[in-house]
């Protein structure tokens, strides 16, 4: 993994770990329903579960939703890494 890459990994980790306090109770809900629509995308498209984070990410700030971008990437991570 190289260095860039690293830091992304924990820059991820730490957003997941603030928006998990910021949620609270209904985080684990949250990146479920936003999760399930990330699986169905990556399923229909053959894109990784990133890569489609990423472009629906990229998309929503685009749109100037940057709360939606940033679930869209924690839920990433919680598909391929979950929490407790």
């Amino acid at each position: 993994m190289t260095e860039k890459a690293i830091r992304l990994a924990a820059s991820l980790y730490q957003t997941r770990d603030r928006l998990k306090r910021l949620l609270g109770d209904v985080y684990f809900s949250q990146m479920k329903e936003v999760g399930a629509l990330l699986k169905q995308s990556s399923e229909s498209t053959g894109l990784g579960i990133l890569e489609v984070a990423g472009k629906l990410a990229k998309a929503a700030n685009k749109d100037g939703e940057d709360r939606i971008a940033v679930m869209y990437l924690v839920a990433a991570v919680e598909l391929l890494e979950p929490s407790t």
